[in-house]
């Protein structure tokens, strides 16, 4: 299994270390146009996952959720490499199974993912896919829209809305799938969104041991080829953030003299501050376009796919 690379590096960036019946064969989805001046289509506005994180325990079992907002990244000068990165996320190897030539980048204007934790995001992992273009086309390719059975999930992609289309991971349990319905509401307006909360194995590191949530969000800024990342690190007490804080900033250190770190990342970390904020530890991250196109061979790498071809002389 391949290892969750997105949202793996998402997080080290910015902290700075239709059952029972056959399906029609589907037809090839078709290239929507090139994006308009227009703002896209903005997610709906509905309560965040993690609002009541300071009210409520941490969950017994983790929640990891991605969020990917393909239509503002289409624009983006490096969009043609994010492609195949997205199309290994959970639940989109099988819609391309479904759907001939399907491309996240192109296909689909956003798209989230939750599941347990990153070390099984792909078997547990389900997929909601908001496609490009008209209801009418992901009527032909989809069917009409079902409602689900709480009970059971789906055995494959799933209409559920009119552009959108949920794909559960080959071991998603009934739960996993009635995570989530909809974009959390806290990730509008980013180009990419991650949450991780509760106890989820890989991250439970002495540097996050006491956190409640983390969030990581990456936007696009001037000039249209750079971004920038923040990472919040929620806590139970102002105490315990900063402590974080401490930690944090000597991780960032310490990897910062490490040769390989330097080369591998292009001083990246030379611009990451680290900043209490009451119950939250804060890092921010500007990258440039040398430090996006490092961080993008690192996930290439993790994620087992070959290294772009070289630009023609």
């Amino acid at each position: 299994m391949k290892r969750p690379a997105l949202a793996s590096a998402l997080l080290a960036f910015s902290c700075g270390g239709a059952r029972g019946g056959e399906v029609a064969t589907p037809e090839a989805v078709e290239v929507p146009p090139a994006p308009s001046a227009s703002a896209p289509e903005a997610p709906p506005e509905l309560p965040a996952p993690l609002a009541s994180v300071a009210a409520s325990p941490p969950p017994a079992e983790g929640i990891v959720v991605l969020f990917v907002d393909t239509a503002r990244l289409r624009a983006h000068p490096r969009a043609a490499r994010l492609g195949p990165l997205l199309a290994t996320l959970p639940g989109l190897p099988s819609l391309a199974k479904r759907v001939p030539g399907f491309d996240p980048i192109r296909d689909a204007d956003w798209i989230v993912v939750t599941g347990p934790d990153l070390g099984v995001l792909g078997a547990r992992g389900t997929a909601l896919v908001h496609l490009a273009g008209d209801e009418a086309k992901a009527s032909r390719t989809f069917g009409p829209v079902s409602k689900l059975d709480p009970a059971h999930p789906p055995l494959g992609p799933v209409r559920v809305r009119a552009r959108d289309v949920l794909v559960p991971g080959p071991t998603a349990l009934a739960a996993d799938v009635a995570r989530f319905e909809r974009p959390p509401a806290e990730a509008s307006g980013a180009g990419m969104w991650l949450s991780i909360e509760g106890l989820v194995p890989g991250v439970r590191t002495p540097l996050f041991a006491d956190a409640r949530a983390i969030v990581v969000r990456v936007d696009g800024v001037a000039p249209a080829d750079a971004a920038a990342a923040r990472a919040e690190v929620r806590f139970d007490d102002e105490a315990a953030a900063g402590a974080f804080v401490v930690r944090a900033r000597e991780e960032v250190a310490r990897q910062q003299k490490q040769v390989f770190v330097r080369l591998a990342l292009r001083g990246l970390l030379d611009g990451v501050t680290v900043e209490p904020l009451g119950r939250l530890g804060v890092a921010k991250v500007h990258a440039r376009p040398e430090h996006l196109d490092a961080v993008m061979n690192l996930v290439e790498a993790m994620a087992g796919l070959p290294p772009p071809a070289p630009p023609p002389p």
